[in-house]
Formats: structure tokens, C-alpha cells, sequence
């Protein structure tokens, strides 16, 4: 004589309005342009124009050289998701992408960046 166990699976799931949860997505309000030019010398800030709902993990590359804590000019401030270079010099020049990934999906922004020379002042 065999016995059977069964067992019963039941799940809770809470979901909220279609619009609000899902992938990272460009938020074009925060888009001003993908082409940013810097000075020789100044401080650049680029901003990752993204909205996401939950929050999104995101990551800076350069070139497609992911940035890190060596490089010593570059900073990702944390609490927005913004890149800054410091002193910027004519090695800066290339192109900065901003992936956003969380659980529901992934997005990039690509920025072209240029540099001039300093600012000259009369």
C-alpha cells in the first residue's frame, strides 16, 4: 500500500498599478542633451535621466570601461545617481553611459562628451 502526501502552495501576491512598478525607463524631463561639452579645468556633471520604481541600481562606464573607485577625478554621488568629474582634461572626451537595472528590467543612457580648451579670459 503507498501513501500520498499532497501539499498545497498558496501565495499572496500585491501588486500595485500598472504605471508605478516595472523596468527603468528614461525620463525625458530630465533630458537636456546627449551631447555635453566641458571645459578644460572644469567640473563636469552628468545626470542619469532615469525613473524607476523600485529603485535602481546604477552603474557608470566610460568608453565601455566600467568606472570605479581608482578613478581619482571620477565620483558617483550615492544619493543621486550623478557622475562628476573633476578637473577635467582632454582625456575626459569619449562617451559615459548610465545603465539602471533592477528586478523587473534594465535601461542605458549614453552621453557624448567633448572638451575644449580653457576658457580664455581678456
Amino acid at each position: 500500500m503507498s501513501q500520498s502526501t499532497s501539499c498545497i502552495l498558496r501565495f499572496t501576491v500585491t501588486c500595485c498599478t500598472p504605471d508605478t512598478t516595472g523596468p527603468p525607463r528614461i525620463d525625458g524631463s530630465q533630458v537636456t542633451s546627449r551631447i555635453v561639452t566641458a571645459s578644460v579645468g572644469e567640473t563636469l556633471r552628468l545626470v542619469c535621466p532615469v525613473s524607476s520604481d523600485p529603485v535602481a541600481y546604477i552603474d557608470w562606464s566610460k568608453d565601455g570601461d566600467a568606472i570605479h573607485v581608482g578613478w581619482e577625478r571620477y565620483r558617483v554621488r550615492s544619493h543621486d545617481s550623478v557622475l562628476v568629474v573633476r578637473d577635467v582634461d582632454p582625456s575626459d572626451a569619449g562617451f559615459f553611459q548610465c545603465t539602471a537595472v533592477n528586478g523587473f528590467g534594465s535601461v542605458e543612457f549614453t552621453f557624448r562628451v567633448t572638451v575644449r580648451p580653457p576658457r580664455e579670459y581678456p
